[in-house]
């Protein structure tokens, strides 16, 4: 526990808690980080300021968490279905390819050129995405302050063009169907190929 009265040490140490983004802070403080830092509206609440920590679980959700090890193996196979409904609507799209048996992810990943555009059509279909992890670390405000901005090419495709459509084990295959069919209908694929030419 941390106890202060120094409103900016209250504000970092709420960042810290929760990886180091923003969007716990207060909204003048948010905005403002956005604006110093050049950060577009898609990338805004998952870009890291601080080198933080993920310290928010509660006994609350590990007793949730463990009622969910329960349903652990439903939920896998209903992600895994999802997964490969995008991949077969999403053809010519880039697909993340695995060798495991089953792939259970939170999302679907993919690389577009029109992200922007991408994310605001599909937020005005109150549809749900994300940039495809952190993209580059070394872009975060953080990390430059630390250790100064690198080039790291692969990183930088997908902090540039990354994209995550969502994958929950309560979307039906319509559901699924529906997302890409809205995502379709304005993305424009960006390959690995396209990168490296």
């Amino acid at each position: 526990m941390v106890v202060t009265d120094d409103s900016e040490l209250h504000q970092v140490m709420l960042s810290l808690r929760s990886h180091g983004w923003s969007r716990d802070l207060n909204p003048t403080l948010r905005d403002q980080l956005q604006v110093d830092h050049n950060i577009d509206d898609f990338r805004n609440l998952y870009t890291f300021y601080y080198a933080g920590f993920n310290l928010r679980s509660t006994d609350l959700q590990a007793f949730i968490g463990r009622q969910q090890i329960l349903k652990l193996d439903d939920i896998c196979r209903v992600r895994a279905r999802n997964f490969d409904t995008y991949a077969e609507e999403l053809h010519g799209y880039y697909s993340q390819d695995s060798e495991t048996d089953l792939l259970s992810s939170f999302a679907y990943g993919t690389l577009v050129e029109n992200r922007m555009e991408v994310f605001e059509h599909l937020r005005a279909q109150q549809i749900e995405c994300r940039p495809l992890i952190c993209g580059n670390i070394a872009r975060h405000p953080f990390w430059i302050r630390h250790y100064g901005r690198q080039v790291l090419p692969n990183a930088d495709l997908i902090h540039d063009y990354g994209i995550y459509l969502p994958n929950h084990h309560n979307l039906s295959t319509a559901d699924v169907l529906s997302v890409a069919g809205t995502f379709k209908a304005v993305a424009q694929p960006k390959t690995m190929r396209d990168h490296a030419a």
